[in-house]
C-alpha cells in the first residue's frame, strides 16, 4: 500500500509537474518565434551587411584601377614634359603670349559690344520716345486739318451766302 501511496504521490507530483509545463509551453513558443523572428532580422542584416561588403569591396577595386590608371597616366605627362625640348619652351612661351594678346583682344572687344548693346537699348528707347511724339503731334496735326477743313466749309458756306444776298 505505501508503493500504492508513493506511486499517487508521484502521479500527483507528475500531473502538477504537467500543469505547470503545459502553463510555461505558451510562453515558451513565444519566446521561441521571438528569438526567431529576431534570428531572421539578424540573418537580413547580415545578409545586407555581406552585399554592402561586395559592392564597397568592387567600388574599392575600381578606385584603385582608376587611380592606378591616373597615376600612369601622370608619370606619362610627366616624362612628355620633361622630354620637352627647350626650343618647345621658348615656342611655349610665344604661344602663351599670343593667347594673352588675344584674351585682352577679346575683353576689349567684349567691353565694346556691352557698350555699343547698352547704346543701342538708349536709341531704341530715344526712338520710341520719338515715335510717341511723332504720334502725338500727327494727331495734332489731324485735328489742325480738321480744324482748317470745318473753316473753309464754315468759310465757303459764308462766302455762298453772301454772293445770295
Amino acid at each position: 500500500m505505501q508503493e500504492a501511496s508513493e506511486s499517487e504521490s508521484q502521479a500527483d507530483s507528475s500531473n502538477t509537474q504537467l500543469v505547470d509545463a503545459k502553463g510555461i509551453f505558451p510562453e515558451a513558443e513565444r519566446a521561441y518565434a521571438s528569438s526567431q523572428k529576431a534570428h531572421a532580422d539578424a540573418q537580413r542584416a547580415l545578409n545586407e551587411a555581406e552585399q554592402n561588403i561586395r559592392v564597397e569591396s568592387t567600388n574599392i577595386e575600381h578606385l584603385t584601377r582608376s587611380l592606378h590608371e591616373l597615376n600612369q597616366r601622370l608619370e606619362k605627362l610627366t616624362a612628355e614634359q620633361n622630354g620637352l625640348n627647350l626650343s618647345d619652351q621658348s615656342t611655349l612661351e610665344e604661344k602663351q603670349a599670343q593667347l594673352a594678346t588675344l584674351k585682352a583682344s577679346n575683353e576689349k572687344l567684349n567691353e565694346d559690344l556691352a557698350q555699343l548693346r547698352a547704346s543701342e537699348h538708349a536709341q531704341l528707347e530715344a526712338i520710341k520716345g520719338l515715335r510717341e511724339l511723332q504720334l502725338a503731334e500727327e494727331r495734332e496735326l489731324a485735328q489742325i486739318d480738321a480744324q482748317i477743313a470745318s473753316l473753309a466749309k464754315i468759310q465757303a458756306g459764308l462766302g455762298h451766302e453772301a454772293k445770295l444776298d
